[in-house]
């Protein structure tokens, strides 16, 4: 289930691949939206990253899950340092 403010992304292509309808891993790359309201028969309203909108059924979204980079070298890491001792 759905809330104001989740992050999503539209999947199904159901609507087509348009600025307003950005599918992801389409024509327009991968957009994530916001979810800014719903309404009485069920619309989700989404306002996309790059300023567009436009509104979904539940079964055109995903929830988007953000992938965060692991740093396993730490901050300090110097790739052109050679140790000569």
């Amino acid at each position: 289930m759905f809330k104001v403010g989740n992050r999503v992304i539209y999947t199904s292509g159901v609507r087509g691949d348009a600025s307003s309808n950005p599918l992801w891993g389409g024509a327009y790359g991968k957009i994530v939206g916001t979810i800014i309201k719903f309404d009485l028969n069920k619309w989700i309203s989404v306002v996309w990253d790059h300023n567009s909108s436009n509104v979904y059924k539940e079964k055109d979204l995903e929830l988007y899950k953000q992938q965060t980079q692991l740093n396993l070298f730490g901050d300090n890491f110097e790739s052109n340092s050679i140790s000569t001792n």
